[in-house]
């Protein structure tokens, strides 16, 4: 596929399609973003403007469309950000001047 810009350095942007009813304006993402601006969203050929068009909700599982893509639209998303959890958290005082790698 080719790229207006640069290329992605590593791997590739994954896409979801969505299925419209001309109802359903919540969907479940198959991944987690961490912003609206993460995601690339056409409906019927028209990219969605973030904050506008939808809104991410439940942590970024999901995305909330402010009006319902008609059926038969070709709806997708691009996701140009993936959210990774980085495990637990360090407390303070966790890493010292003493602690030793192993």
């Amino acid at each position: 596929m080719a790229y207006i810009g640069r290329e992605p350095a590593y791997g590739s942007f994954e896409k979801q399609a969505l299925t419209a009813d001309s109802s359903t304006t919540t969907f479940n993402l198959d991944y987690t973003v961490g912003s609206s601006s993460s995601l690339l969203v056409s409906i019927a050929g028209v990219h969605q403007e973030p904050e506008v068009a939808y809104n991410l909700a439940a942590g970024g599982t999901q995305i909330v469309f402010t009006a319902a893509p008609t059926t038969g639209d070709t709806v997708f998303i691009i996701f140009l950000g993936i959210a990774y959890d980085a495990g637990e958290l360090l407390s303070t005082g966790t890493i010292t001047n003493k602690t030793e790698l192993a």
